[in-house]
């Protein structure tokens, strides 16, 4: 039990309202996509956003060193999902605390991943399988390059993208191949894809407004969903970059799965 839970585990009245109607759009194109399947790694998607969102509401820059301080304190947080994971799984407080610090630790400081980088990291892990790398590799190029070509309507955009992520799921979770462990790394990347593609549709031009004074997100509609687009790619780079960091640990152990969430995060504030 204790090897299965470690393999599970990061402006005004306008904005605001604007926000609630995107919520609304994501949560239909969810409802209209799902064909039964419900991923059961979706709650590391849920807790990546809840990281973003607990340093947007702390962090007054976006540096570095204050990602890692922010998302230090976030992960070690007793109430958090991967901290309570790991410690129904028998690992004490100093145990967890040791798993994140090394994580950043072997990071250090350097949470952007270029492609090369990504797919150079997981090819150097030879603990997971030919299969897995190829379909978190697929996972990758397609968000990376995302080629939706509905610019009227955000659902329209949208969809695409989650029919690709639940077929995904689908084909991973029915995959004879991939062992537990690859299963359930790949469902917790896919989790945050999907995740991270509804929480910088609502929130990337908040992101903009408080941390570059709306510099970035400069348009509307269709060219910052491209922005969110790319935003996205880099929390999956990192979720598969992650994979390299854990070749420094055991894949199937605590570092493998709380890497994952812990990178995806990093590099989600970092490439914003």
């Amino acid at each position: 039990m204790k090897y299965l839970s470690s393999v599970i585990i990061l402006v005004v009245a306008f904005l605001i309202f604007g926000s609630c109607a995107k919520d609304n759009e994501m949560s239909d194109a969810v409802k209209n996509v799902k064909n039964g399947f419900v991923n059961p790694f979706d709650n590391y998607g849920k807790e990546h956003n809840n990281a973003l969102a607990y340093y947007y509401n702390n962090a007054e820059v976006i540096t570095p060193l204050e990602i890692e301080r922010k998302l230090n304190n976030f992960f070690k947080n007793p109430s958090g999902l991967v901290f309570q994971d790991l410690a129904s799984s028998g690992y004490s407080d100093v145990e967890i605390h040791n798993m994140i610090d090394d994580v950043f630790e072997k990071l250090d400081g350097d949470f952007t991943f270029t492609n090369e980088e990504v797919l150079n990291m997981l090819a150097s892990n030879d603990k997971i399988s030919g299969t897995c790398k190829d379909i978190i590799e697929n996972i990758f190029r397609y968000v990376q390059n995302y080629p939706s070509l509905h610019e009227d309507s955000f659902e329209a955009s949208v969809t695409p993208f989650l029919i690709f992520i639940n077929e995904t799921e689908d084909y991973v979770n029915n995959n004879s191949v991939l062992s537990l462990d690859e299963k359930a790394y790949l469902l917790e990347t896919l989790s945050i894809a999907s995740n991270s593609m509804e929480y910088w549709f609502a929130n990337y031009e908040l992101w903009d407004t408080k941390y570059f004074k709306g510099k970035k997100a400069n348009g509307r509609g269709w060219r910052i969903f491209r922005q969110v687009c790319k935003v996205v790619a880099k929390d999956v780079g990192g979720a598969a970059a992650a994979t390299g960091v854990c070749t420094y640990f055991v894949w199937a152990g605590p570092y493998a799965t709380a890497a994952v969430v812990v990178v995806a995060a990093a590099s989600s504030c970092t490439d914003y």
